[in-house]
Formats: C-alpha cells, structure tokens, sequence
C-alpha cells in the first residue's frame, strides 16, 4: 500500500531538497570555480636537480633564468659532495628515486660516467631533441652509444695549475716552464709561510693524471687505445711510474699542505679561495668555485710543466654535461630544461660560473683570460686527454685515488698502484 503525505509534509519535504538542491550547486559552483582558478594560475611541477657541492650556489643564475622564462616549473638542486656524488648518483638509480636531472660526464672510465649509465637503462635517450646534431663532433663517442645520446655537454674542460696571480706577484713568482722550476716555486711559497698547492686528498687523481700529460700522453697520445689492444700496461709503463713518482715529489718537495690527506675538495677550494694557498692542481671547474667564493681573487691557470718545455702539454676533454633519469616521473618538464641548457647562449653562462672553455669558444679555439696559457697548446695541438674518459671502466680511477692516498701516508709504493690500476682495466667495461 501506497503511504501518502498530507499537503503540508509534502510542501515542507519539496522546501528541503530545494534546499538541498541549492546547497550542493553552490558547492559544485565553488569546486568548479577552484577548477578554474587552478588551471588559469597554472599548476607548478617541481623537478630535481643534482650537481656538485662546490661551497657556492653555482646553478642559481640558470635556474632563476629558466623559471623566470618557465613559471609552471620550478627546479630544485641538491648539492651532493664531489667525494660522495657518483656513488650515491648511482645507489639513487638503482633505487629507483634518483633526481630528474643531474650532473654527469662523458665517456666510460667515472662512475657518473654516461656511456654505462646509459647502456643500463638509467638514461633518457636525447638523440631526437633538436640540439642532439650540433655537439662537437670530437665529443660524441663519449656521448653516444649507436643512436642513442645520453647527455647535453655544457663546456671544454681543461686540467691544470690554478694559481693566485696576487701571490704570484707579491713573491715575485713566474710560471714555471719545467717541473723542476715548479717544484722549486713551492719551495719558495712554503719559505713566505704559505701553503704552496691546496691537495683535496680525499679526491686526489688529477695529482696523478696530470704528470701523465707530459710524460705518458706527450710521447704517446694513442697510449690508451694501446692499452685497450693489450700493448701496454700501466707496470709496464715507465712514463706512467714517473707520473706517480712526480707526485710523490711534490710531496717532498713541502708542496702540500699538513694533514693533506683528510682534506676533502671544498675544503682545499677554500685553502686557495682565502689566500692560504697559492695554487691548486685540478680541474678548470675549480678556478669557477674558487671565484664563487671569494669574487674578488684573480686566478689563472696553467697546464703542469712536463720534464722541459717541450713535453709539455695542456690537458682537455668536453667534461660537464647534464642527463634526464629515464624514470622520471616529471619527464616533459626535466626535458624543457635539459632543452634549455643545451641553448648555446647558457654554455656561455655556465662556462663562466663553472670556470672552464664555453661550447662557442671551444668551437673557435679562442680561451678567456684566466686560460690564455693554454690558447697557444690548443692551438698547436699539444693535448693531451684527461684519461679517465676513455677508460674502460669506474674502478681504475677509484683505484688510482685509493693509491694516491696510500702514498700520501706511506702505506703503498708506486708499483703497488700501478698493479691497482691493471687490476681494475681487467675488469672489463662494467657498468
């Protein structure tokens, strides 16, 4: 049976679902006006970025430059320690919760080293963006691997001696031609009570590959490639045993500073940076953190002086570069800016905030000023590369730090870290 209300129930039963009506419209109307609001204000996706912690902010102007012309993304950095950065790069990757974007370099021999990185599946192929066709072309084999490119190249990157030319100056100091000059120089800045060379010892390989410029790479510039066709060995190479000797001879020579062995890169930066130290043997990136720090300084570089004058030689490598994480989840928006810095007016940028040789410079073999010592090397062809690019694998570089380091406290020989560094190029390619 059908159960009926009176007049009066069914009048006061219409009054509330009109109610009812009208509140959930105006409860849609709001929602949907959020809707709009949100999508005319623009939702903002937030990316990582990953680069190395040098004391400084160092992206700030680029990332303020690419939000400002990309407000819907905003770019956040993480600054990771160079001792601690590739291997917590890579422990990120295989956890699967790696940044978006990051800091990585050319070839096979580091562990943030592209080639493996990529051929693991960890990098997003860049071949089809539309600056992939203009990178250098001595620069693509540590690039690419068949069709597929892993990186944008930001700079040149050069090895050599920054110095403070103020110091240099006030001790009436000249840039040494030999080693022999270069090792009597730190003999006359440790007597002015001052620390000759800054040595970052908890990162020290460029202390052992850039006496290999001039006395393995001089003689033998395919040395590696020979090496790789099992010709040579690092035992059996006496250029390479000097290289090694050379360090230890900096060593006694009181080039380094006390307790050089617990220092880590920031911290010698800073050695130099504060005008503790006149020099510091390292990569061009370093004289851009050193500015970072303290803008006001004026330093130059120059390549280490071989044996004589002759055997001299500058070494160089397209070095920084910036790759996508495969499995980002922000994909499109890490590749907007990926796009960006390959922009060639940010290599300029990003040269001079990095200290090194931008990608239009390099191209007209031209050199700013605090690397004019290197213009007539490039220019004659004297180059030498920085090994470690074409190196077959991470491990033989990490065994050459390890080594360094047992010679700075005694606890290896010279003929214990060459056997090291065999040990590790047996190893194979890996990844």
């Amino acid at each position: 049976m059908t159960r009926r209300l009176d007049p009066a129930k069914r009048g006061k039963a219409r009054r509330l679902g009109g109610a009812l009506v009208l509140v959930l419209t105006v409860l849609l109307s709001a929602c949907g006006q959020q809707a709009i609001q949100s999508r005319a204000s623009g939702q903002v996706t937030t990316i990582t970025l990953r680069y190395l912690a040098t004391g400084h902010d160092k992206m700030a102007p680029l990332v303020q430059r690419f939000e400002k012309a990309n407000p819907s993304i905003k770019v956040q950095v993480q600054y990771v320690p160079v001792e601690q950065y590739g291997q917590s790069l890579i422990t990120a990757l295989q956890a699967g919760n790696a940044p978006d974007v990051f800091y990585t370099n050319g070839g096979t021999g580091q562990s943030l080293s592209v080639l493996p990185l990529g051929k693991s599946g960890y990098l997003a192929n860049l071949s089809k963006r539309s600056w992939a066709g203009s990178i250098p072309k001595l620069a693509r084999s540590l690039y690419r691997s068949g069709n597929r490119l892993y990186r944008v190249p930001m700079a040149l990157g050069l090895g050599g001696v920054i110095y403070n030319v103020d110091l240099f100056k006030g001790l009436g100091a000249t840039v040494p031609t030999t080693f022999g000059e270069f090792l009597s120089l730190c003999t006359k800045i440790e007597g002015a009570g001052m620390i000759p060379v800054a040595l970052a010892g908890q990162s020290p390989a460029f202390y052992g590959l850039l006496p290999a410029a001039d006395l393995v790479y001089s003689a033998d510039p395919s040395w590696d490639a020979e090496r790789a066709a099992g010709k040579v060995t690092f035992s059996g190479s006496n250029g390479w045993r000097e290289s090694l000797q050379e360090f230890l001879e900096m060593k006694g020579a009181g080039c380094y500073e006390p307790g050089a062995a617990a220092v880590t890169v920031a911290q010698a930066v800073n050695l130099i940076a504060s005008g503790r130290a006149a020099m510091y043997l390292g990569p061009s990136a370093a004289a851009g953190s050193i500015k970072s720090i303290n803008p006001k300084i004026d330093v130059r570089m120059f390549p280490l002086p071989g044996p004589t004058a002759a055997s001299t030689r500058a070494m160089a490598g397209y070095v920084d570069s910036f790759s996508v994480n495969a499995r980002s989840s922000h994909l499109a928006a890490a590749m907007k800016f990926i796009d960006f810095l390959a922009d060639p007016a940010q290599s300029i940028t990003y040269a001079r905030l990095s200290g090194n040789i931008s990608l239009p410079d390099a191209a007209n073999g031209t050199a700013p000023t605090e690397f004019s010592a290197f213009g007539p090397y490039l220019r004659a062809g004297k180059v030498a590369p920085i090994p470690y690019l074409e190196w077959p694998n991470a491990v033989i570089e990490s065994n050459l730090t390890q080594g360094l380091q047992g010679l700075l406290t005694g606890q290896r020989t010279v003929d214990d870290v060459l056997r090291m560094m065999d040990t590790a190029w047996n190893q194979g390619t890996g990844s």
